[in-house]
């Protein structure tokens, strides 16, 4: 018997294209006589779709062309056996879905709530490395700096290793 497995991608990050080209990849090398696949799409403003399988490049405009929206979230996750997030950057990578994966009580791929939470901030991360004893490079974290000059253009937050 084929376990239900949902996949799913695009999301709400900066990161939303690069989870849809990652997501062509998983389906184009998914065994698909082991899954019953359903896959999934969330579009930047947070909306999720079925997606028609038969498309061969999701990264394309047309990724929610013959798609239907999901109404009932909780429900479609509740009949899947393992749910494979492939989604980056917030909403994604930050515990945010894998904490909706838990409330909904299904099983999902990668690491739970508290790890994924505390790998995207950065700091955090190097605070509990460091804590734990574990050595890493050097690295400065700039919180504010004062620009004098109009032509520079800073984005926060800096890392220096």
């Amino acid at each position: 018997m084929k376990q239900k497995l949902m996949v799913v991608c695009g999301g709400q990050s900066s990161e939303h294209i690069v989870s849809r080209m990652s997501c062509t990849s998983v389906m184009n090398n998914l065994n698909k006589e082991h899954y019953d696949v359903t896959l999934v799409g969330i579009d930047q403003d947070g909306s999720w779709y079925l997606l028609d399988q038969g498309q061969d490049d999701l990264a394309q405009d047309t990724w929610l062309e013959n798609s239907q929206v999901i109404q009932d979230i909780f429900g479609v996750l509740k009949q899947q056996d393992v749910v494979l997030p492939i989604l980056h950057g917030a909403f994604g990578e930050d515990g945010t879905i894998q904490g909706l994966f838990e409330l909904a009580g299904v099983p999902y791929v990668g690491c739970r709530v508290l790890a994924s939470a505390v790998s995207m901030d950065k700091i955090y991360t190097k605070k509990i490395l460091e804590t734990a004893g574990i050595p890493q490079v050097k690295s400065l974290y700039v919180k504010t700096i004062i620009v004098t000059s109009k032509s520079c253009f800073i984005f926060f937050p800096l890392y220096f290793s």
